[in-house]
């Protein structure tokens, strides 16, 4: 029976691999986000290096990728050195967006009538 699911763990040596694989998109948001809540969930239970291979992800779009930076945040907050691989330039790119989005949200510059 071939698993539905789109992150699979792995631990090899002192790592732990999360292998993405499938569409990350709109149309299959529900599982991703019940997967990675799961993984969000036991976050701090991971302290050994981390790498994320995203080089089976066959399709991205914006709520794909906030979800994904969701996931990544997760582990960075409890200190969690992670690798990134396999991101193509398309992933990397709306991956990036995603992240100086969310970063500047939770610090907007205030609003002075100076700067009106």
């Amino acid at each position: 029976m071939v698993s539905d699911k789109r992150i699979q763990r792995e631990v090899v040596d002192a790592s732990t691999i999360f292998r993405l694989t499938g569409n990350w998109t709109t149309a299959s948001l529900a599982l991703l986000e019940d997967e990675v809540r799961h993984i969000v969930a036991a976050a701090s239970s991971i302290t050994s290096p981390l790498k994320i291979d995203a080089s089976e992800i066959e399709s991205i779009d914006t709520n794909g990728a906030w979800l994904l930076s969701q996931f990544v945040q997760a582990f960075e907050q409890h200190g969690v050195a992670i690798q990134r691989i396999g991101l193509n330039d398309e992933h990397l790119s709306l991956f990036g967006h995603i992240i100086a989005y969310s970063q500047a949200c939770k610090h907007p510059k205030a609003i002075t009538s100076e700067s009106v």
